[in-house]
């Protein structure tokens, strides 16, 4: 997706706040690879103020919505 090539710089500049914004409309919208991307920018601070609550509630919705590598992430904060 855009948001994937805005984070990551391949194939357009890099731009991680346009990323995050990107995402979060995605996971907003229901995209589970969404609301994990989202977590993740959260968790580390990518495009986005560090924020591991609501890093946390974005793993939650992606793992309740059937993502397993949210899920596992969401465990590990946990411990």
């Amino acid at each position: 997706t855009e948001a994937i090539l805005l984070a990551s710089g391949k194939g357009l500049p890099q731009d991680l706040s346009a990323a995050r914004q990107l995402c979060e409309q995605a996971a907003q919208a229901g995209e589970i690879d969404a609301q994990r991307m989202l977590a993740m920018m959260l968790e580390r601070g990518d495009g986005v103020e560090q924020n591991l609550e609501a890093a946390k509630q974005w793993y939650q919705t992606a793992a309740d919505n059937g993502d397993p590598q949210a899920a596992e992430r969401l465990k590990e904060l946990r411990e």
